[in-house]
């Protein structure tokens, strides 16, 4: 059977004894495998946060997770609350996870606690749904990788060329991550007027349309 990760409902917190206890673990581990301990603790670099993988598969570093909820909260443990932040990392949705996302710095196993890109440039894996969109977002239940868009709070500064892909439609990208989910300037009209309506398509600031088609109604002046 295989191993079921905390439900959306289910909020999983910590004491700051068992943040502590969890901490030193980590930085054993680190340890173990040759890297420098402490990177959890202490003043956290800007743009990183201490993140708990809670679905029930591993992700590699440079994979996604949709932000959750704390955990540590105020009520519970104010100074463990104040003293980093600290979240839940889940399997991404786009109804719940659009603009709330981090990229791991780090493989994490289910219910291990890692380093994560919230905010600023981080190296993550896109699917290009078109080779002209400019921006991406979390792609529904995939923990390795954002989906490209017209819109989104990642902004791809650099996409990997496709002939040097390994699969020709997922680049390698940097990405700016945290900023205002870019919307689209306008909407432009893809057939003529039919029996009062008419349908439209959203415009990316390059000019290029994206998104499902609409159809509105159009009323006489």
């Amino acid at each position: 059977m295989a191993k079921q990760g905390p439900s959306a409902s289910t909020h999983i917190l910590l004491s700051r004894a068992q943040f502590d206890a969890t901490m030193e673990a980590v930085e054993a581990h680190q340890r173990a495998q040759g890297l420098r301990p402490g990177k959890l603790g202490g003043r956290p670099s800007p743009g990183v946060v201490v993140v708990r993988n809670d679905t029930a598969v591993d992700v590699g570093a440079r994979g996604v997770l949709g932000i959750g909820a704390v955990l540590i909260e105020p009520h519970d443990d104010e100074d463990g609350f104040t003293a980093r932040v600290l979240l839940s990392g889940s399997t991404p949705d786009p109804e719940l996870h659009t603009g709330k996302f981090v990229v791991l710095l780090e493989p994490l196993a289910p219910t291990d606690l890692g380093r994560t890109v919230i905010h600023g440039l981080v190296q993550v894996q896109v699917k290009m749904i078109d080779e002209a969109h400019g921006y991406a977002d979390v792609a529904d239940a995939d923990t390795a990788k954002l989906e490209s868009g017209g819109t989104g709070s990642a902004r791809l500064l650099w996409v990997q060329a496709v002939g040097d892909r390994t699969d020709p439609e997922v680049a390698w990208c940097v990405a700016r991550l945290g900023g205002d989910r870019i919307m689209p300037l306008a909407y432009k009209t893809v057939t003529d007027e039919s029996a009062g309506e008419i349908d439209v398509k959203r415009v990316n600031a390059d000019g290029t349309t994206t998104g499902e088609t609409e159809t509105w109604q159009v009323f006489p002046e």
